[in-house]
């Protein structure tokens, strides 16, 4: 049986050879990363509820505490980034052909977005280019502590947030709309509050081996209904997300656990950037190669960030 921390390195694995090998199946990505919307809408609302308690000065602690967790790993992954763009560049490669989003900032709002993180809306020009998920979770991190202080206020912010995917329906040509958009992926951050509240009613359905099956057996749906991901399948895929995240929420919490979940946030943050360095001698195509070596370098990597840099800022956080 995995724990949390495995599950986290897991749904970043499923981001990486999703974006990097042209064979993947369609799906995991997607539901991996609404799959982190959903952990983290869990999380956040236990700590708010249980540690920090909604007033003033838990609430600087949660923010000072969620950017220690968040921008020293994110600042280094900018800076490779740069390096890796400009390498890319001098080496006659378009990094943009690994991820249409992988560009240098040409202007000052830009250089604003990229550094402060400040701005969910504008993500053309990214030099860690897969941080728009990103954003999207800091945005929920400000406004968490308003929607998730009790089961009424939760409601609302799933309703409204169902309502803001059910205007564009659910068909594939609105699915980038529906996954990208801040307000439509609150629906997932919310889904992960509501299973904080009624976790005590739905512990009995806390089967940790069934449930990471059925959310892997929900990517294999794709073989057979080839627009499934881009319609009902995400949604399907939260709600088995919170079924994984209840099953597994405080089992099997071992130091390698521990490690493989701090990893994976490296893990997500540089996997393009590490295999556009691969790609200035590899070539653009998304092979196996490609896949594997820059697979096990972000592993590599991201151990040595979790232990240089994020452990030695994780001392300064609040307890």
């Amino acid at each position: 049986m995995i724990g949390l921390g495995e599950w986290r390195c897991f749904l970043a694995f499923c981001v990486v050879i999703s974006h990097l090998y042209n064979k993947m199946v369609d799906g995991p990505a997607a539901y991996a990363v609404w799959g982190f919307y959903v952990l983290s809408g869990f999380l956040m609302t236990f700590v708010l509820n249980e540690k920090y308690h909604f007033n003033l000065t838990g609430i600087k602690h949660y923010i000072f505490n969620r950017i220690i967790r968040i921008y020293p790993s994110y600042l280094f992954s900018l800076i490779l980034g740069a390096i890796a763009f400009y390498v890319c560049i001098i080496s006659n490669t378009n990094p943009r052909e690994l991820n249409p989003q992988f560009y240098m900032p040409d202007n000052l709002s830009g250089w604003i977005v990229n550094i402060f993180m400040l701005f969910p809306f504008d993500q053309t020009s990214l030099l860690v280019p897969v941080a728009g998920a990103l954003y999207i979770e800091i945005f929920s991190y400000f406004i968490m502590p308003i929607t998730a202080r009790s089961k009424a206020t939760v409601w609302t912010f799933a309703i409204t947030s169902f309502l803001a995917n059910y205007q564009f329906g659910f068909g594939m040509d609105t699915f980038g709309q529906r996954y990208a958009g801040v307000a439509t992926c609150m629906f997932a951050f919310s889904v992960g509050s509501a299973l904080y509240f009624y976790k005590p009613l739905l512990s009995r359905l806390s089967f940790p081996n069934l449930s990471v099956v059925s959310w892997i057996g929900n990517c294999v749906l794709w073989f057979y209904f080839p627009a499934y991901p881009w319609t009902y399948g995400l949604y399907i895929s939260v709600i088995l997300s919170a079924w994984v995240v209840l099953s597994l929420f405080n089992k099997n919490v071992s130091k390698r656990d521990k490690l493989l979940g701090d990893m994976s946030y490296s893990v997500y943050l540089l996997h393009t950037t590490i295999a556009a360095f691969f790609a200035t001698f590899l070539g653009k195509e998304r092979t196996f190669l490609l896949f594997f070596l820059s697979f096990v370098t972000v592993m590599i990597v991201s151990y040595c960030v979790v232990v240089l840099i994020e452990r030695k800022f994780q001392r300064i956080k609040f307890k």
